[in-house]
């Protein structure tokens, strides 16, 4: 029986040298392969009964990668076997195609089946994940990454995190470690982040109200140095709808100027305006100049931003405006102090941007009776004025919008006078004194 297999393998492999020589075929119903160390152990190939003629033709070479497993593969086109790698991995590692027909592992892509866990984990620089969903045209709801967890908690003092990100290793100077980056523009509708049930902590893991912060919070500086006119509508100090919270004016301006409203108002929105210009900032209340849902309403009068001084505003969507929620000292009745060199007759006092003003009347300017002023109109109703004369001449009070004792009031040196605004008028309150 060996012999015998030993000759019909001789045979076989004439055959094939033959074919390769001649062309010749030989037919056979089967080939068996016997093992030349234990004889008795065969392998047979033999066709299937109903069979359909077909060639096979093998590769003219073997694979030079001898690390690697390889097989046969037909292409089903042109019967010809060509070599591929069969995959290579260990237990729990997810396959993926390094090729376009060769299949392997790798450490870094794991499926545990006892705990349902996948683990993506990765060394060097460049993303790690990335999930992205395309669509020329969005007619429903799109979902690019869902996180869900159903299961309940029946034991106490268990906490369930969907998602964790840590961070740790020192990193240079010019180094950052984010935790996560959200950058979500190009719509009026895009949305970084939307929380719509629970509390949110910064600086807790115990939140108790909507948003719970431990630690301090800020409003980035916007500093606006645009040009200002006399009167101001509709006001967007950073484009987009006044979208900072936080507002230095720093323009240049030579008098007041006049704010009427402010664009951007959503409900509960918060502005701050500090003026950091030489001039005040007036804001008018309830002016008609700007749309009614930009409009200031100050609950009186109009109100001034002195130099150095900062009003907060918060919008109420109910009312559809701006409204006045604190000032810096300085106040609304209670505008600071301000010191007149007088440098011709007829000089007006800046009323408007001072409760206490000093008034010095040179004799190079000021006669021996003295200079003529007159003041600005007053901010609001109920505004205090006192007027200090600090000489050496006199000073007399002139102008339609004054309501004194006598049609002129003289101010002498050293003496003081208080005024109060009416609305139209600033009224003498009391006689001069010293």
């Amino acid at each position: 029986m060996h012999k015998f297999m030993v000759v019909g393998a001789t045979v076989v492999l004439c055959s094939v040298f033959a074919m390769g020589q001649d062309e010749s075929v030989e037919t056979f119903n089967a080939i068996r392969l016997e093992n030349s160390t234990n004889p008795g152990e065969t392998i047979t190939l033999s066709a299937p009964t109903g069979t359909v003629s077909y060639s096979l033709t093998l590769p003219a070479t073997a694979p030079s990668n001898t690390t690697q497993r390889w097989a046969f593969s037909l292409n089903g086109s042109s019967n010809n076997l060509t070599w591929y790698a069969t995959p290579l991995g260990s237990p729990g590692q997810l396959p993926y195609f390094q090729t376009t027909e060769e299949i392997v592992g790798s450490p870094y892509l794991l499926w545990d089946n006892s705990t349902q866990k996948l683990e993506v984990s990765g060394i060097g620089s460049g993303v790690l994940a990335s999930f992205s969903k395309s669509a020329t045209d969005l007619s429903g709801n799109e979902t690019v990454l869902k996180i869900a967890s159903t299961s309940p908690s029946t034991a106490g003092s268990v906490t369930k995190t969907l998602l964790s990100l840590s961070a740790t290793g020192s990193t240079g100077s010019t180094s950052t470690v984010r935790g996560i980056a959200v950058d979500v523009t190009g719509g009026t509708n895009n949305y970084p982040a939307t929380f719509v049930g629970g509390n949110v902590g910064i600086g807790t893991s115990t939140p108790n109200v909507v948003l719970d912060i431990e630690g301090s919070i800020a409003y980035r500086e916007y500093n606006y140095t645009g040009s200002l006119s006399a009167t101001n509508n509709n006001i967007d100090f950073t484009g987009g709808g006044n979208t900072r919270s936080f507002v230095r004016v720093a323009s240049s301006i030579t008098a007041n100027v006049s704010l009427t409203g402010f664009a951007g108002g959503y409900s509960g929105k918060i502005l701050n305006v500090y003026n950091a210009t030489s001039e005040g900032l007036r804001i008018v209340n309830e002016s008609t100049n700007s749309s009614a849902a930009n409009r200031i309403m100050t609950a009186g009068g109009d109100l001034m931003i002195s130099p150095g001084m900062n009003y907060q505003f918060i919008y109420s969507a109910m009312d559809q405006r701006w409204i006045v929620t604190t000032a810096s000292p300085g106040g609304i009745t209670s505008l600071g102090e301000e010191s007149v060199n007088l440098q011709a007759d007829g000089t007006a006092l800046p009323s408007s941007t001072a409760s206490y003003i000093q008034v010095t009347a040179p004799t190079s300017i000021c006669s021996s009776s003295g200079c003529n002023v007159s003041l600005e109109d007053g901010v609001n109703v109920g505004q205090i004025l006192v007027v200090q004369n600090n000489g050496p001449r006199p000073i007399k009070f002139t102008g339609t919008n004054m309501a004194t004792t006598n049609s002129t009031s003289t101010l002498q040196a050293a003496e003081t006078i208080p005024f109060m605004w009416s609305g139209t008028r600033w009224v003498q309150m009391a006689s001069a004194s010293n």
